[in-house]
């Protein structure tokens, strides 16, 4: 794409107030701009040792960085006559709101998902307000009155509209069950250098039929232009895993057999070479509770199952321990997401949600879901804001736990008839990956979830053909990152899309 150069009248500016969720609605201040931007991301303080060969001379060995401080600018416009300062306000209540600067040229700046490109600041705090004279004492003092409040954000990125590109590696012939980014940024001191986003690793099916092989794990070390596979030798021809993640310095493969639930490879030996040795670990698990999900924190992960069952490990190679043998719920677990060890939530069959709250699971009283639709996604934001979606294809969210629910209109939402997944990047840029009239489709929210756009936005360019897309992973360092896998279009082979800037 060729580079155009920004000229400052191509913006305008956005806030959330309450911060980006699905209930606040982004609204438009066409009137304020933003005013130049500092970010300090720490200054180098060398580290001398004396000069072992000369009198007063030192050599530098080694430096280390100042605290990485917080991005800050200002927003300034003029002070209005018969209306109170909304800038001020926000000031005055002290709370953290969003604030986004959208750009663009042919777009429509009145509408939020129009545009080209967007700088957002995210946990804003207005840590000062001025206005200038707010009197004149002569003639030549008369004059419009700027107001300007100054800002700080926890985060600042850009985001720009993805470009969706299906990769159509040899190595992929069965369908992809399950996709992770299973990265973290390096400057090669400590791995290989990396950005976060390089390293992405699915699951495949089984290849079945009397010469199958076991299922494949694909991976990519390079953000996803090439692919490798290795089988999972461990898991029998006619066993199709459930999920994958990594846990410590192990990736682990589970399946939804008795005798068959997990298997584990150190993340090492997945370097495009080697061929990676599997290990079966049973131990821990209960005949009638194997698992259909596994999510990791890095080095602790949580598996849901069969009967409800819902297991513990920090230490895969060790096995697992039992949190709850079916007693909060005996459905069937499809999905679970943490938060952290403190709290996350597992979701599965005939609407049942379980919340953990450390190792205790309870299922809330009133699932938003009838009684034969299962809820195959969760995603938990915080302790009471969450999304689902189900087999129905209702995307809903909670703000208070899940003591009420408000169901999520995806735009052209005709023919949705499953959510698979949802993932989020950062706490504006949600991910949901949906079966839509035959076809898996991506929609990408960058306010929480209050509105969506269709990916790609340009559909002329749509979404490359497949079957269905079973689940997506974003990355955490790149926001303008994500990796969808499926079923491809042939109705046999897996399908890998592959969404940037």
């Amino acid at each position: 794409m060729s580079r155009d150069v920004f000229t400052n009248s191509f913006s305008r500016t956005w806030l959330i107030d309450g911060r980006a969720r699905p209930d606040h609605a982004p609204e438009y201040f066409s009137t304020l701009k933003m005013t130049s931007i500092t970010k300090n991301f720490g200054g180098v303080n060398p580290i001398y040792d004396p000069d072992e060969s000369q009198y007063g001379q030192f050599d530098e060995v080694g430096e280390y960085r100042d605290a990485e401080e917080r991005p800050s600018t200002s927003l300034m416009g003029h002070y209005a006559q018969n209306l109170k300062s909304r800038m001020l306000e926000l000031g005055q209540k002290g709370c953290a709101f969003d604030v986004q600067l959208h750009i663009g040229k042919c777009q429509n700046p009145r509408l939020f998902d129009d545009f080209e490109k967007i700088l957002i600041w995210e946990k804003v705090i207005l840590e000062s307000y001025e206005t200038e004279d707010m009197g004149s004492l002569q003639p030549d003092e008369q004059g419009k009155v700027d107001e300007t409040g100054t800002i700080s954000a926890r985060r600042m990125y850009e985001f720009v509209p993805l470009a969706f590109a299906s990769r159509d590696p040899s190595v992929v012939t069965n369908e992809l069950i399950d996709v992770i980014v299973c990265d973290s940024r390096q400057c090669g001191e400590c791995g290989d250098q990396s950005d976060g986003c390089q390293k992405i690793m699915a699951i495949s099916k089984a290849a079945g039929g009397s010469a199958g092989t076991p299922a494949d794990v694909v991976y990519s070390l390079d953000g996803g232009m090439t692919w490798y596979a290795d089988d999972v030798d461990t898991l029998g021809v006619a066993v199709d895993p459930t999920a994958i993640a990594c846990v410590g310095s192990y990736v682990v493969v589970v399946a939804n057999t008795n005798d068959d639930e997990m298997h584990i490879a150190l993340i090492s030996e997945f370097d495009g070479a080697t061929d990676p040795e599997f290990t079966q670990i049973d131990t821990g698990f209960v005949n009638g509770g194997a698992p259909r999900d596994i999510y990791s924190l890095g080095n602790v992960a949580y598996l849901v199952g069969e009967g409800g069952y819902i297991y513990k490990t920090d230490d895969p190679a060790s096995g697992v321990t039992v949190l709850d043998a079916g007693a909060a719920t005996i459905s069937p677990l499809n999905a679970v997401h943490m938060l952290s060890e403190d709290f996350g939530v597992a979701v599965g069959n005939d609407g049942v949600i379980v919340t953990l709250n450390g190792d205790l699971a309870s299922a809330i009283d009133t699932s938003p879901v009838a009684i034969g639709t299962d809820i195959n996604a969760v995603y938990v934001k915080s302790e009471t804001e969450w999304f689902i979606g189900d087999s129905a294809g209702v995307f809903q969210y909670t703000l208070d736990g899940g003591v009420t629910w408000t169901v999520i209109t995806l735009p052209s939402s005709t023919g949705i008839t499953a959510i698979t997944d949802i993932t989020m990047s950062s706490e504006s840029v949600l991910y949901v990956s949906v079966t839509r009239s035959g076809k898996g489709e991506i929609y990408i929210s960058v306010n929480g979830g209050y509105s969506f756009i269709r990916a790609p936005r340009n559909q002329a360019n749509a979404m490359p053909n497949n079957d269905q897309i079973n689940a997506i992973a974003a990355c955490e360092f790149d926001v303008d990152f994500v990796v969808g896998v499926g079923l491809a279009s042939d109705g046999a082979d897996g399908f890998i899309v592959v969404g940037s800037d």
